[in-house]
């Protein structure tokens, strides 16, 4: 019975190999969460994500300016809580000048970096942040997002998570 469990091992690796391959390799995944900031007390949102420690995520940060709103940049507060209560965080500035990050996408529209979208009242920009993102648990992780400073130029902040295969 001792010769058959190196077998039994590597058979049941083998098989927790596969199902982990499988669980990401669906197709392209992609979520989306934003929220608008409450005007009475909000500069930061949080958001509950279900991530896999057996899958690779790209994250993008997103902001909403007003259409009038003019800033040269966006720092973004960010913090990751882990299922089991660990935290870790940093904070990262993005350049938010909309009609320079046009002109620039106009001009290079390979690079999948930035995007943007505008309606008659708000112009929403991306940034990607994270590549090959590898949660060390599974579980529901917590992400917060705050914006110091922020004054009237930024109205919410989100997040959208894509699975990498």
């Amino acid at each position: 019975m001792t010769a058959a469990r190196p077998g039994l091992i590597r058979l049941m690796s083998a098989a927790l190999a596969c199902a982990a391959a499988v669980s990401c390799s669906s197709g392209h995944d992609s979520w989306t969460w934003f929220r608008t900031f409450p005007c009475r007390d909000g500069q930061e949102v949080s958001f509950d994500v279900e991530l896999s420690d057996s899958c690779a995520y790209s994250i993008d940060l997103i902001s909403r300016l007003g259409k009038n709103a003019r800033t040269d940049s966006v720092t973004f507060c960010i913090t990751f809580v882990s299922p089991s209560g660990l935290k870790a965080g940093e904070t990262v500035t993005y350049p938010s000048d909309y009609p320079m990050l046009r002109q620039y996408l106009k001009a290079h529209p390979e690079d999948r970096r930035i995007s943007t979208a505008a309606t008659a009242d708000y112009r929403d920009i991306s940034w990607r942040y994270r590549d090959n993102v590898r949660p060390a648990e599974s579980g529901t992780w917590t992400v917060s997002i705050s914006i110091p400073d922020r004054g009237r130029a930024v109205m919410g902040a989100g997040l959208t998570i894509n699975t990498m295969n």
